[in-house]
């Protein structure tokens, strides 16, 4: 929302009437949580993709590399694979 449309919105309301404040407080909260939801909907969408994405670049790696254990590949790649994948899971 755009800042004039706060002040718009925020010019009709008549600050010394208690159920004036009160309406807008709670239409506030009712579009607070309405973005928490849809902020929530969108991030377990965006990790639900990345987890996808992490599958199906495992599944495309060579059978040379997929039969390595994870001290052959960390010496191999010079990396801490391990590490590597708890940052992706944690971003």
């Amino acid at each position: 929302m755009s800042p004039l449309a706060v002040h718009s919105v925020e010019s009709d309301i008549e600050w010394l009437s208690r159920d004036s404040c009160s309406s807008y407080c709670e239409q506030r909260r009712d579009k607070m949580q309405k973005d928490e939801e849809a902020l929530q909907l969108m991030r377990d969408e965006l990790m639900r993709t990345q987890k996808e994405t992490i599958v199906q670049g495992l599944c495309k790696l060579n059978k040379d590399v997929k039969k390595l254990s994870m001290k052959e590949f960390n010496s191999t790649f010079g990396c801490d694979i391990v590490e590597l994948i708890r940052k992706q899971m944690m971003a």
